[in-house]
């Protein structure tokens, strides 16, 4: 409003931006060393040294710390006993200082599938999706609802739960539990889901459906807690080549409608060998997974089946990843809303799953290119 000369404008906002960062911020937040975070905390130590892998779900960690020790005690909590709550628990991302693999994490870049899952099951950092954590209910009656979610837990593999709230026993039984923090005596334990799928696993039955992000998280909730089955998506675009364009806006496909196509088009259902009998994949999920090597960014795999089988990667499907089987690049499909899953023959292969920026990177260069082109043209 012409107050301060424009040429003084820009200096008087940043100095207001930085007096804001140092006056306001550093008050504001609480601080604790990185060396006492580290501390590898009695609960983590159990779940390093338990023989089976899987991943955690830290439930309501910030809602524990709230109810067990704020509200109790009506006064604020020093640093040190907020530090070991969320530390036994743990709270996302503290896992990664400790070595374990977590459902739960902060990402502000968490995909919408994977922040659907997380936040279906209790995540507290989800972007989008249906949150049971903040939930206008106790938390113990969040619990019960997250028993009742028993099949995501399974799908996502989660199997360990850590919480300051008890689970029936009958669902999840209790393996470990610790009092911390006397003299407040909080009780963390862990409670156990035996069936949690493995990381790579061949599934028991494929199901084929049109690609639909909502309509297949729809599906998911009610995926069978029963062997392994899965369901993968092709896209609209390979529906509509395969199919007369009616088939491709219902929620079944018909294969017998399909038309002949080149292989070379890899589209997914050709591809994937679709078979006559309904829309699934003619597998049965017999086989042998060998983990050769397994990063974030690479795993190696060695394969054994006397038939052709779907192999499933639990690792969220993101621009980026590529798969290997035999040194030649395959098609990665959505499975089961969110994870990845490659199409195996029968006999013994080497599969590579292998992620790299370069793809999105591409991605970026391409949409610019739209963006300008469409600005100057």
């Amino acid at each position: 409003n012409d107050r301060i000369k424009p040429e003084l404008a820009k200096p008087f906002l940043v100095v207001i931006a930085v007096l804001n960062l140092i006056l306001v911020f550093s008050g504001f937040y609480v601080f604790v060393s990185r060396k006492s975070a580290a501390v590898l905390p009695d609960v983590s130590k159990i779940i390093l040294h338990v023989s089976q892998s899987g991943r955690i779900l830290p439930f309501l960690p910030g809602q524990s710390e709230f109810f067990k020790l704020a509200v109790p005690y009506g006064r604020p909590l020093p640093p040190e006993l907020s530090l070991a709550l969320i530390r036994e628990l743990p709270s996302p991302n503290l896992n990664l200082l400790y070595g374990i693999s977590s459902i739960d994490y902060a990402d502000n870049f968490m995909s919408r599938r994977g922040s659907r899952i997380v936040a279906y099951i209790g995540g507290v950092h989800p972007t989008v999706g249906e949150q049971l954590a903040y939930l206008d209910i106790l938390p113990e009656e969040k619990a019960k609802i997250l028993s009742q979610r028993k099949n995501l837990l399974n799908f996502s593999g989660t199997r360990y739960i850590i919480s300051a709230y008890s689970f029936d026993e009958n669902v999840f039984p209790k393996r470990f539990e610790a009092i911390i923090i006397p003299p407040y005596n909080i009780s963390i334990a862990i409670y156990e889901n035996k069936e949690a799928r493995p990381l790579f696993y061949f599934a028991s039955s494929v199901e084929v459906i049109p690609e639909n992000e909502e309509e297949a998280f729809e599906k998911l909730k009610n995926i069978s807690e029963e062997g392994l089955p899965v369901f993968i998506e092709c896209k609209e675009a390979d529906c509509k080549r395969l199919f007369d364009s009616r088939h491709c806006e219902e929620s079944r496909f018909e294969p017998d409608d399909a038309a002949i196509l080149n292989n070379k088009e890899r589209d997914c259902f050709a591809s994937l060998a679709m078979t006559k009998e309904g829309n699934f994949l003619n597998v049965d999920g017999q086989g042998e997974i060998e983990v050769i090597i397994k990063k974030n960014t690479l795993s190696i795999l060695k394969t054994k089946s006397q038939t052709p089988q779907f192999l499933v990667f639990s690792e969220n499907h993101l621009p980026g990843w590529k798969a290997y089987i035999d040194g030649k690049e395959t098609p990665i499909y959505t499975t089961g809303s969110v994870y990845m899953g490659v199409s195996v023959s029968e006999g013994e292969h080497e599969v590579v799953f292998k992620f790299t920026y370069k793809a999105i990177i591409e991605e970026f260069v391409r949409m610019m290119k739209v963006k300008i082109g469409g600005a100057l043209f």
